[in-house]
């Protein structure tokens, strides 16, 4: 019971600080600010507004599918960053019998 409790005890002791300290302090010089946008049911004059509005240096969407994607380079939006890269996912291997 007695280690239990020191157990217990230690593990608090280990992490209150990542709930009770404050925010350190940040660095000097310029920031960067982050957009993450699931994507998959997005519109893109509504992620526009959300990036102007965040600020947004760098954009990650996840989700977007082929067609929302012509519509993203139709409407000029990925030439707004001037690094755009995109990843679709492999297709799954058929098995033929």
């Amino acid at each position: 019971m007695v280690l239990a409790v020191a157990v217990a005890a230690t593990h608090l002791w280990w992490l209150a600080p990542a709930f009770t300290g404050g925010r350190p302090a940040a660095a000097a010089g310029p920031g960067l600010t982050v957009l993450t946008q699931n994507f998959e049911y997005g519109d893109v004059e509504d992620l526009r507004s959300e990036v102007r509005s965040a600020g947004a240096e760098v954009v990650v969407l996840v989700d977007v599918q082929p067609g929302q994607f012509d519509r993203l380079q139709a409407s000029g939006f990925l030439s707004s960053f001037p690094t755009a890269a995109a990843s679709t996912p492999r297709a799954r291997p058929t098995r033929s019998s």
